[in-house]
């Protein structure tokens, strides 16, 4: 038995520990360690019921040295100034030492099996409390070559997290494997309870096809220039890859209009800009590249699987911090909802940025102690102004040019996506394809041709000279036809007080939905409801015909205000009480839809303003919690942060006693085991609610079911519940939480309080309520 002694004092090591901000920085640094040793596959192994995490490789395994020098955190032999590479020349991703000391945050004892590339094989054993650790040389020949990590003693609490899908959905790009072919790297598999978890995502280039645009660009460091693409089926746009010197301090403004042909678009991002910062050649940005692949409106089934979102790697291995789907770190929503409306929004962008060959001992950008993303120093902001001033603002000027067909003498370098198609003569010339978009108003000489009658509706009047000789469509008050020589110059696209409008030479004139009575020029809007009002936990879908005209459907952006939350055009459940604004654009016309989210009413108790037992995305409308145990009206409005103890502790126990009484009045046998007697109720919640011929209490099942968003939506949440039970994570967790309260996370919390007490609660008083149960 050997012994390494750790030179870290106990003050140091609490300080590494407490970079960890997330037990998936963990397994994300074990996964780089392996990397590192030529891996060609890592495993990850989570067992809730052991309260253990292995991790296994088929890498090149430890040496003996490589075992001595763990004893010395922060100073591993990886990557210093003479060793940056690995034996397959790729360069080492670990630098910190991280790796092995940051599993102390999971959990309080290791055991290391590796068997090296020269066939030796070691045991190692670590425990948190210990100032050493032991290993043996071993001769065992089922050792397989690499090295397998076993956690041992892991905490409820980061189980619970780990084995959620939210998070186990980081590791499917935790590399750019899925994004780049000609990455080499290890594949990563996860087995939650021995059972498979798929975070397995089809290629990106295989269906970059289905996507509106993309995106390129790749900046290097050495000449201080960046090369920039903006590929889209639309001739108006040139597709081949442009240069642009930054040493020149380039207007971005005359890219746009001496290269695209595109009248530059008004946006500035100096709220985000640290500005000056491109031209200091003393500020160095390390190079990198990048590529956005945008789909607006409905995603495909392989879109939604891979998820959106732009994330950061460095050497090939994300940044923990831009794992997350939302974090929308370039604020792309914020841009399009505050400062110009365009399609390159958070949700709709899937992407990266990417630093290869990256040496953090010698960058001027620097990578957070724990792994997680950039600090913000002067060479970061350098960089974020980069992407802002020239990645982002062309991106979004010619987006916004293609939308609003804004080129520089009324057309592109073609004339429209396909040529002669949809924008390149539009609606708005002397017919669908004569004189362009700008001609003469998109009511010149009619619709088509010379009209249907005589000059058409917009020409000397809907019959020859109009009904009434020279009257409202002749020389009248709107002069030869609501688009002749009116008060708006030369009709409603004229010449008017908007001088050269979106479409033509005026403010408007008719679009798609416009319709002409008696001759009169008749504005429909898109909306066909201005307010709707919905219960507090329903989600609304915005492109229902019942709030839009179909006609618009095809060119419509929503932009969502006042923090309402939407995805995929539909106004989420989470939504709480309140008014929200959605604002509808199509082209030139703009509408407001108002959708105002009930406030639930609580009987039963006073109920101050907090957020716990307060509402629910599992049902719908009021409800009553008179006969909710006590210890909820103890806790009403008591604040989480300062009375969290009191909060964790009760948990079980108000669940445990709406459990009991369901198993009572039920005449249902209860059992010593927590976790038995939710199952046994939510088994009999299911067989009381299915609806029998002839059933006396079929309405009122109907009724509940309709509370609960449907029969699927009930069935889904108590299968869900059944779950997080019967393989004991929540049971374990509220376990630990009333014999050994610790303050867990407000939102996991809440989930306890709001998800799984309170409709379990509701549900049960229903089934009392009405007879059922």
């Amino acid at each position: 038995m050997q012994i390494v002694d750790i030179t870290m004092n106990k003050e140091s090591l609490i300080e590494v520990l407490g970079n960890v901000t997330s037990p998936l920085v963990v397994l994300s640094e074990l996964i780089k360690n392996g990397v590192d040793a030529n891996a060609k596959s890592v495993t990850i192994f989570i067992d809730t019921n052991k309260n253990s995490i292995k991790v296994v490789d088929n890498g090149d395994g430890f040496t003996e040295e490589n075992i001595n020098q763990l004893g010395i955190a922060a100073s591993s032999n990886k990557k210093r100034e003479d060793f940056l590479y690995n034996s397959s020349g790729r360069m080492l991703l670990g630098s910190k030492g991280l790796a092995f000391f940051s599993v102390f945050s999971l959990g309080n004892k290791i055991e290391v099996r590796t068997k090296n590339i020269d066939g030796k094989c070691y045991i190692i054993k670590w425990s948190k409390e210990d100032g050493k650790l032991i290993y043996d040389q071993v001769y065992n020949e089922d050792y397989s070559k690499g090295t397998e990590i076993m956690i041992s003693g892991v905490e409820s609490n980061d189980l619970v997290l780990l084995s959620s899908e939210k998070e186990l959905n980081k590791l499917k790009h935790i590399s750019l494997i899925n994004f780049k072919k000609d990455v080499k790297l290890p594949k990563v598999a996860i087995f939650l309870d021995d059972v498979p978890f798929d975070i397995s995502v089809e290629h990106i280039e295989n269906f970059s096809g289905d996507f509106d645009a993309i995106v390129a660009f790749k900046y290097d460091e050495s000449t201080n220039t960046l090369k920039y693409s903006y590929e889209v089926n639309d001739d108006r746009i040139i597709s081949k890859e442009i240069e642009i010197n930054l040493n020149d301090n380039i207007d971005a403004k005359n890219i746009l209009r001496d290269v695209y042909k595109i009248i530059p678009v008004s946006i500035t991002f100096d709220d985000f800009l640290t500005k000056g910062l491109i031209e200091k050649k003393e500020i160095p940005v390390p190079s990198f590249e990048g590529k956005w692949y945008m789909k607006r409106g409905r995603k495909n089934n392989k879109m939604q699987k891979f998820e959106s979102g732009i994330r950061i790697y460095v050497n090939n291995f994300a940044l923990y911090n831009y794992l997350n789907k939302n974090n929308d770190w370039l604020q792309l929503t914020n841009v399009s909802q505050v400062k110009k409306i365009n399609n390159f929004r958070q949700n709709n962008v899937f992407g990266y940025v990417s630093f290869d060959h990256f040496n953090d001992l010698a960058e001027g950008m620097k990578i957070s102690n724990e792994r997680g993303g950039f600090i913000e120093n002067i060479n970061f902001n350098k960089f974020i102004d980069i992407i802002y001033t020239y990645v982002l603002y062309i991106t979004v000027g010619i987006d916004v040019a293609r939308k609003n067909n804004s080129f520089l003498g009324g057309s592109g370098i073609g004339q429209g996506p396909s040529s002669q198609g949809p924008s390149s003569q539009g609606p708005s010339s002397q017919g669908p394809s004569s004189q362009g978009p700008r001609s003469q108003g998109p009511s010149s000489q009619g619709p088509s041709g010379q009209g249907p009658s005589s000059q058409g509706p917009s020409g000397q009047g809907p019959s020859g000279q109009g009904p009434s000789g020279q009257g409202p469509s002749g020389q009248g008050p709107s002069g030869q036809g609501p688009s002749g020589q009116g008060p708006s110059g030369q009709g409603p696209s004229g010449q008017g007080p908007s001088g050269q409008g979106a479409s033509g030479q005026g403010e408007s004139g008719p679009t798609e939905g416009d319709q002409f009575d008696d001759g009169v020029l008749v504005k429909y809007g898109i909306l066909k409801v201005e307010k709707i009002k919905v219960r507090s936990g329903e989600q609304v879908y915005l492109l229902d015909p019942t709030i839009i005209r179909s006609e618009f459907i095809d060119k419509l952006k929503i932009v969502p205000k006042n923090n309402a939350l939407i995805r995929d055009n539909v106004f989420l459940l989470t939504n709480s009480y309140g008014e929200y604004i959605i604002d509808y654009f199509s082209e030139d016309k703009k509408d407001t839809l108002t959708i105002k989210v009930e406030k639930r009413k609580v009987t039963g108790l006073d109920q101050v303003e907090v957020d716990f037992f307060e509402s629910s995305i599992h049902f719908l409308g009021d409800f009553d919690l008179s006969e909710i145990s006590d210890l909820v009206r103890q806790l009403n409005g008591l604040d989480y942060n300062d009375r969290h103890l009191l909060y964790v502790i009760s948990f079980r126990a108000i669940l445990e006693d709406i459990v009991k009484k369901y198993i009572s009045r039920r005449a249902l046998i209860l059992s010593g085991i927590f976790k038995e007697n939710i199952t046994l109720m939510i088994s009999d919640i299911q067989d009381v609610l299915t609806i029998s011929r002839n059933d006396p209490l079929k309405s009122e099942k109907i009724k509940i079911k309709q509370i609960f968003k449907g029969n699927d939506a009930l069935n889904n949440y108590l299968v869900g519940v059944n779950i997080k039970f019967s393989n004991e994570n929540y049971e374990k967790l509220l376990h630990s939480l009333t014999h050994n309260p610790a303050k867990i996370d407000k939102s996991l919390a809440l989930e306890i309080a709001n998800d799984i007490i309170l409709p379990i609660y509701w549900l049960s008083k229903l089934l009392k309520d009405n007879g059922i149960g």
